[in-house]
């Protein structure tokens, strides 16, 4: 579900006698955001701080697709991992997360099929793994490792 939340701004003194307005231009911070994220490469070298030790024959979303998923479902206003459940079906989301099959027909399961994306399940997986599970672990794993988090952001600081 979309959630908007308004922010209390207290309002700005008139300087030189003209009033001074806020104006919040939500469509030029997503675009600046996407030719950002363009530029940098963020959300790819951000992807590359997670180990994955899932099986490959497995796998029907990779890393960097569910990081795409999950930041472009924040920037849109989905906070919740549950409005990813109806998200999935989604083919503008899957298109900008990266997937070849946006409308989900080629997928392995039957009961997925239609739904390009991941689940809530799925996106769990990669925000709440313990950095301690291993392949012996029950939910396989996507772990973010914490120090590859910190050289990442230090080098888009050095470049910019």
């Amino acid at each position: 579900m979309y959630t908007n939340q308004f922010l209390f701004l207290p309002p700005i003194p008139p300087r030189g006698g003209r009033p001074l307005r806020r104006r919040h231009d939500h469509h030029r911070c997503r675009r600046s955001a996407a030719a950002a994220q363009q530029q940098t490469g963020i959300l790819r070298q951000f992807a590359r701080c997670f180990l994955d030790d899932r099986n490959p024959e497995r796998i029907d979303h990779s890393v960097p697709e569910l990081v795409r998923q999950r930041v472009y479902g924040l920037a849109l206003g989905y906070e919740e991992l549950n409005d990813h459940d109806q998200l999935r079906g989604d083919p503008l989301l899957a298109m900008l997360s990266g997937k070849a099959d946006v409308e989900g027909r080629k997928r392995r399961r039957k009961r997925d099929r239609g739904k390009a994306s991941a689940g809530k399940s799925t996106l769990n997986r990669l925000e709440v793994t313990s950095p301690e599970a291993d392949e012996k672990s029950r939910y396989k794993k996507i772990v973010l490792d914490t120090a590859a988090v910190d050289d990442t952001l230090v080098n888009l600081y050095i470049q910019r």
